[in-house]
């Protein structure tokens, strides 16, 4: 809104070289800014909210006392659907 209303500032008070300076500007400007804001800053700014999370929990560990193995995945029998499987739905 506001580079729409410095285009047409531009345009009727000043010459048509002024105009087109601003609208060298105005382009100049934007690009500057995506490549800023598509930049390592976008990035940070999508990352202060994990650092914070994740500076609570600097210097921490974890003792792990046992391992014990899980069961295995339960047999076709135990599976809703077989009916459909059986039925060659699936």
């Amino acid at each position: 809104m506001a580079v729409a209303t410095l285009l047409v500032l531009a345009a009727n008070y000043l010459p048509w070289w002024g105009f087109l300076l601003t609208l060298l500007g105005v382009a100049v400007g934007l690009w500057a800014a995506v490549r800023l804001f598509t930049g390592r800053l976008l990035e940070r700014l999508f990352s202060i909210h994990f650092r914070a999370k994740g500076a609570v929990l600097h210097g921490a560990g974890a003792k792990v006392h046992s391992v014990v193995p899980a069961p295995g995945p339960p047999d076709d029998a135990d599976i809703v659907g077989v009916e459909k499987r059986e039925t060659g739905l699936l």
